[in-house]
């Protein structure tokens, strides 16, 4: 499959975009005012859209600048080779490392202190959209994380986690499935706990 390129400018409208459904729902105005005004996630991605535009077009020094600015004013650390979708939201951006050739998907959001690295330095991880990434949670070494899974705070997660699931612990073991099926004639079974 052919990835489509995206212009710069399409690229800074679609995070805001993305970012708009984590506002609070107060009105479009107010919503608008939060994204630039009072929430950093915003800022963060338009600083790392610039950074990869420089690095695309070989504009080294610029680059540098702006990689400066995401650590001094944001404390965060995204690699220019890393593949971040649309809408990504940082809630607390200090500590943030997205190293390497990482992948993150649309609208995952990260709540703190998070490392998606690796420790032999072979494949970076992949994360789908929709996440979320409890604080200090870490993701290493070529693991991928599926659409809408949770990881929970201070977590490892070194082995696959599927869409929808929800990882806790050190290392991280699958705790729940968010996904529930319920059948036509669900009771609550006591014995396992289950609906």
């Amino acid at each position: 499959m052919k990835k489509v390129k995206v212009s710069l400018f399409q690229d800074i409208a679609n995070d805001a975009r993305g970012l708009l459904t984590f506002a609070p729902t107060l009105g479009r105005l107010s919503a608008w005012i939060w994204l630039f005004a009072s929430t950093d996630a915003y800022w963060i991605l338009f600083l790392f859209r610039l950074r990869t535009f420089c690095r695309r077009n070989h504009i080294p020094f610029f680059g540098r600048v702006f990689r400066l600015m995401q650590l001094i004013l944001y404390g965060i650390e995204l690699s220019p080779d890393a593949q971040i979708g649309h809408g990504v939201f940082f809630v607390h951006s200090v500590g943030v490392v997205i190293g390497g050739s990482a992948i993150v998907g649309d609208k995952t959001m990260f709540l703190g202190s998070n490392t998606l690295g690796t420790v032999h330095c072979r494949k970076y991880p992949s994360v789908g959209s929709d996440v979320v990434i409890g604080a200090g949670a870490r993701i290493l070494d070529g693991a991928t994380v599926g659409d809408r899974a949770m990881i929970g705070a201070n977590s490892v997660v070194t082995k696959d986690v599927p869409a929808g699931a929800t990882a806790v612990g050190i290392p991280a073991r699958i705790l729940i499935k968010n996904q529930v099926s319920v059948s036509s004639n669900s009771k609550f079974d006591s014995e396992n706990g289950e609906a």
